[in-house]
């Protein structure tokens, strides 16, 4: 099954930026843990998180610029993956 990309970005012939939803079995985790690089052949650029904002009660996006491998997967949580197209059809969906 290949995974539901929220947005893409073509980068060079091949080659893209894409958002995609965390799979399940990614949460909880650290990046570290996972060793997306070395499993999956693409590398995690950042991740969309929403937080809850006590002041408006109202929920808002919060980027997580250049995730490090401490950084935990947490359910609801978008991967910006950069890498071949070839590697990004493959990506995890569970």
């Amino acid at each position: 099954m290949l995974p539901t990309i929220l947005d893409h970005i073509t980068l060079g012939d091949g080659f893209s930026l894409v958002q995609i939803n965390a799979p399940a079995s990614f949460v909880g985790k650290t990046l570290g843990d996972l060793d997306i690089r070395k499993k999956h052949q693409v590398n995690v650029v950042g991740i969309r998180r929403a937080v809850h904002d006590e002041a408006s009660g109202a929920d808002k996006d919060m980027l997580i610029n250049v995730p490090m491998a401490d950084t935990i997967v947490q359910a609801g949580d978008v991967l910006l993956l950069v890498g071949d197209d070839k590697a990004v059809g493959a990506f995890p969906t569970k």
